[in-house]
């Protein structure tokens, strides 16, 4: 990393709180920051999860702190990627405004890949709700043969800025209607 502002008062107290100067990241770096930003994001996900099966009321300050957590690795992600950090909660998935130039910009290949055939689900879940406190984006969905049902396919918000391979597919259980069998 190389300092944007480099002088004498690179550092003040207020408060007892440090300033750090501000740093921007070298060549290659961008991506680096992207990859440990949306890790720490990942893993405040998983832990505000936990928090949420826990019913103690202990809990409430650390719920809202690893929610906190999250809406600061979310504005730091996108104001790495162009964006303002502003950041939309919708119907309880979230999604990130696109960056400057909007969508259209973004030219990617709209290529089909398949999974190999010797591949796994990483696991299978049965719950009431289809939340699980990660955000996903929905990229589709299926009319499946033989199901009153449609399958939904979701991929990790941050594939494109860190290389998140995660998905998962979640489709209204046969058996029992207030179950989602959701498969990782």
């Amino acid at each position: 990393f190389s300092s944007a502002a480099t002088a004498k008062g690179d550092q003040s107290t207020s408060g007892g709180a440090h300033m750090a100067a501000l740093v921007t990241p070298g060549p290659g770096g961008c991506s680096t920051v992207s990859e440990l930003v949306g890790q720490g994001r990942d893993s405040a996900a998983v832990l505000e999860a936990l928090l949420r099966g826990a019913s103690s009321p202990d809990h409430a300050g650390i719920r809202e702190l690893a929610a906190e957590i999250l809406r600061c690795c979310d504005r730091a992600l996108a104001a790495l990627h162009g964006g303002d950090g502003a950041v939309v909660d919708v119907a309880g998935g979230r999604k990130r405004k696109p960056g400057p130039g909007g969508p259209d910009n973004q030219t990617r290949p709209k290529r089909r890949m398949r999974a190999s055939s010797g591949e796994k689900a990483a696991r299978v879940e049965r719950r009431r709700t289809a939340e699980d406190g990660l955000i996903w984006r929905k990229y589709g969905q299926k009319e499946i043969h033989n199901s009153t049902h449609p399958r939904l396919y979701f991929r990790c918000t941050y594939k494109h800025d860190s290389g998140c391979p995660a998905t998962r597919q979640v489709q209204q259980s046969e058996d029992d209607p207030s179950l989602y069998v959701i498969t990782y």
